[in-house]
């Protein structure tokens, strides 16, 4: 679940050159490629995961979400997208912040709302896990205490399950 918003003005999506690390050197040279003549659409990885055999469910990828149709885009979720899989959600920024200020600041559209968590936790199989992108805070000491606000956020929406953090620092290592 992409949560794609339209171009702006800011550096996000900047950042293109990555080592391999410990994952997957396919999925990595894949898309060096796409990058190198100059496809950088999500929809790519169509193509990707049927030629390594992996089913995926692309869901609103080949549209924008904006602040007028977001209110439309968890409820055209089809259940089945969310029964007994990895659901990656990827919004643009990451879960709502505390400050409904810069929310609307930064586009409500870029964020994803704790009512539309609340809303799909009904409809998740038992065996879901369900993986949420999140830009880290700016302030590096608010950085794991604005994580573990998130945490406990999701932990009072689905409290029988278990909810955590990684960091990249705690997956890659060179």
């Amino acid at each position: 679940m992409p949560m794609l918003t339209p171009d702006d003005s800011t550096n996000d999506g900047r950042f293109t050159s990555y080592p391999v690390g410990k994952g997957d050197k396919n999925i990595h040279d894949y898309l060096c490629d796409c990058l190198s003549r100059g496809y950088r659409d999500i929809k790519a990885l169509r193509k990707m995961f049927a030629d390594l055999g992996i089913r995926y469910d692309h869901y609103w990828d080949d549209r924008y979400i904006t602040e007028s149709g977001y209110e439309d885009y968890f409820p055209s979720l089809p259940v089945t997208a969310l029964m007994d899989d990895l659901v990656f959600i990827d919004p643009d920024v990451g879960i709502e912040p505390k400050s409904r200020s810069s929310m609307i600041r930064n586009g409500i559209e870029k964020y994803l709302q704790w009512r539309d968590l609340d809303g799909i936790s009904s409809v998740l199989g038992s065996n879901t896990t369900l993986l949420i992108y999140q830009h880290l805070q700016f302030n590096a000491h608010k950085v794991v205490s604005d994580l573990d606000y998130r945490c406990e956020g999701l932990q009072k929406i689905w409290p029988e399950k278990f909810v955590d953090y990684v960091r990249d620092k705690d997956v890659y290592r060179s």
